[in-house]
């Protein structure tokens, strides 16, 4: 787990990209803040040592890349670079809202609730890394086949 290589602001600009409305940085940003705090309050803990926690307890290692081949598709597993990790966390986060978007709540919402489940290791990230690893294994015959 290479955390110690990420900074706050690095994590920050990720946070950022995945809460970005219409393209306003300004606005965002001061969501953010009012949200850090409240959470900070609400918990009292900090938000980036819960932050830091709940990435390294669900840094997806593997994922699936799904290859057409003869008419059928092949799902091969693939390591994820140490450097790609988190942008991979942050898209199955906003992959999972989307799929929970039917109820009403906010995006930056959703995400600080996950971040807490995660850093106690539980929560629905944790089940779909698992899954993910499980569907990775059961194909890992398929592992050698890189010609992409």
């Amino acid at each position: 787990m290479e955390l110690k290589k990420y900074n706050k602001k690095y994590l920050k600009t990720f946070f950022l990209t995945v809460l970005m409305l219409n393209g306003k940085k300004n606005i965002t940003e001061k969501i953010l803040l009012k949200k850090i705090k409240l959470f900070n309050k609400l918990t009292k803990k900090n938000f980036n040592s819960i932050m830091i926690v709940s990435l390294k307890n669900n840094y997806p290692l593997l994922f699936r890349l799904n290859l057409k081949r003869r008419n059928r598709l092949i799902p091969i597993p693939i390591l994820i670079k140490s450097s790609k990790r988190i942008r991979y966390l942050f898209k199955i986060f906003t992959t999972q809202y989307k799929k929970k978007s039917k109820s009403n709540i906010s995006i930056d919402n959703y995400l600080f609730s996950e971040f807490l489940d995660c850093s106690k290791n539980i929560g629905s990230l944790k089940k779909i890394n698992e899954s993910e690893y499980k569907n990775c294994f059961l194909n890992k015959t398929f592992i050698n086949f890189k010609w992409f």
